[in-house]
């Protein structure tokens, strides 16, 4: 007769206690990060007011952050198996926290931007470290439950962006989307400082830091080479070189990783069809959704009147259709595979964007149903049908043992299409909208001397203001032209999404097809 295992009751509630400590301390410490991802869209209207910003620098302070946590998010999870997981954490944690309060109390765009960037170095090492810290402090019989509820938290916060975001806009307090990190990041350190427990690592593992740093190359001259096409000739020596040097580490990266004992991102994934399949709808299908959702920010609060709150609102919808729709496509995968809901979920996505060139200028929130609900609403639901197989194609990629790497791989997926997102049809917008811009101007009936300083001034796109005096109408006319250019530019952004959505997700629609083919063919033989 074997005797039960006994725990007394007073050990099983202490357990049960750091349990609950270390689940609130994994939901504040990504709730920072990801409402600090999502909010500060709705707000970028207000910051380029504050700091006259140029339309490139609203770029560099979104993608800062993105193309740093994107880099190192890996590696990050890997210097916590060997150094500590609580430790890095907690360093992640610090470090966030400090660069939250250097954005709230910048001056100018530039400083912002440097402290994004430190900022992405904190949410490198919260992001993987929250789920970590789960995943090895609470047993398994109630683990599901716990990163359910992080999960949730996560998804309700990446919702609660946005309309937090407005609200503080609205209310002349952008900086207070920073200044929440500092009690939020004060209680989360506290509690892992006073009741999470922590563990010495016996992992002596090498670290990928070389993969990390031209990962991060790779992207940065990415982003300064689109960004310098957007304030010179679209050709010039500058962005030549930043895309040689991009083009140079990339090739170099993937040298590195089939040569590493420790890769980031293991060669023998790059080989199997459905990861390569998943991989590049990912990058493509979040690239164009973050980089319109970065565009549809400006356009409801510069060109159609919205209120930064009623902006924010605005996205809503898209983001609790994914929540309600989520489990629906867990169903489907296991009724269908993922091929078909992928193929419904790319088939309207696209569609959805191309809805978003209906609108042209319209009477504002009051018409919101009838111009942009639509095709959010359609990319909702096709984000709904496709995050799920995404995920899970890559999941099931990876053997048990790569599971952690698999997890930190499909975030670092998403997180690098939001950067490449923003650069790519940023960039494209201000290009559009510059030339519109000067085509207008040039048959316009300004003098040469009006023409030449308010193209000097489209850099900073709707925030553009003439520096020459203008009379009350010219001034109107003026930004009658700003708003139709920046709807043109909208609008062949949008369309050019939609393209890419459309083109990825037959790719991968192919891709599916011929993997099942020849598992069929397999186990035809194998009969």
């Amino acid at each position: 007769m074997t005797v039960p295992e006994y725990t007394r009751p007073d050990t099983e509630q202490r357990m049960q206690r750091t349990e609950l400590v270390v689940l609130a301390v994994a939901v504040l410490a990504s709730s920072m990060a990801f409402i600090d991802a999502t909010a500060l869209n709705v707000a970028l209207p207000q910051i380029q007011t504050t700091f006259a910003a140029a339309a490139s620098d609203l770029l560099l302070i979104v993608n800062s952050y993105g193309v740093v946590t994107s880099s190192f998010i890996l590696i990050a999870g890997s210097m916590g198996d060997r150094y500590g997981r609580e430790a890095i954490f907690m360093g992640g944690i610090v470090v966030f926290l400090i660069a939250s309060i250097a954005c709230g109390l910048s001056s100018g765009s530039g400083e912002l931007i440097v402290a994004r960037t430190v900022q992405g170095f904190g949410a490198a090492a919260m992001i993987p470290g929250s789920l970590t810290l789960i995943a090895h402090t609470i047993p398994p019989h109630r683990r599901g439950r716990a990163i359910g509820i992080w999960s949730a938290s996560s998804i309700i916060m990446t919702a609660l962006g946005p309309v937090v975001g407005g609200m503080l806009a609205d209310a002349g307090l952008w900086r207070a989307v920073f200044w929440i990190n500092v009690p939020l990041g004060f209680i989360a350190m506290f509690l892992v400082w006073w009741a999470v427990p922590w563990n010495r690592s016996n992992i002596n593992r090498a670290l990928d830091y070389g993969g990390a740093l031209l990962v991060a190359t790779c992207l940065t001259c990415i982003n300064l080479g689109l960004l310098t096409a957007t304030t010179e000739r679209l050709i010039n020596a500058r962005t030549i070189g930043f895309g040689a040097v991009a083009l140079l580490s990339g090739v170099a990266f993937i040298w590195n990783e089939s040569r590493s004992q420790v890769p980031l991102l293991p060669s023998a994934w790059l080989r199997h069809i459905p990861f390569r399949a998943a991989a590049q709808l990912t990058l493509c299908f979040y690239a164009a959704l973050y980089g319109m959702l970065f565009l549809l920010a400006l356009n409801l609060v510069q060109v159609q009147g919205y209120s930064a709150t009623q902006a924010g609102l605005a996205q809503l919808p898209l983001m609790v259709l994914v929540i309600i729709l989520a489990p629906l496509a867990g169903m489907l995968i296991d009724r269908f595979g993922p091929r078909w809901p992928l193929a419904v979920g790319t088939v309207l996505g696209s569609t959805g964007f191309l809805l978003l060139t209906n609108p042209s200028i319209t009477a504002g929130a009051r018409e919101y149903a009838t111009s942009f609900l639509p095709g959010l609403t359609l990319i909702g639901v096709a984000l709904g049908l496709s995050a799920v197989p995404l995920s899970t194609i890559v999941m099931n990629s990876a053997s048990q043992s790569h599971v952690g790497v698999a997890a930190a791989i499909n975030s670092t997926l998403s997180r690098m299409s939001n950067t490449l997102g923003v650069a790519i049809l940023g960039t494209l917008a201000i290009i559009v909208f510059r030339g519109s811009l000067s085509r207008q101007l040039q048959h316009s009936s300004f003098d040469n001397e009006t023409i030449r300083v308010l193209q000097m001034e489209s850099v900073r796109l709707l925030e553009s203001h003439a520096s020459v005096e203008l009379s009350p109408e010219d001034s109107e006319y003026f930004h009658r032209m700003l708003h139709g250019s920046y709807v043109e530019a909208f609008r062949l952004t949008a369309v050019t999404a939609a393209i890419v959505v459309a083109a990825s997700g037959a790719v991968t629609f192919a891709l599916l097809r011929r993997d099942e083919k020849a598992r069929e063919s397999t186990r035809c033989v194998d009969a």
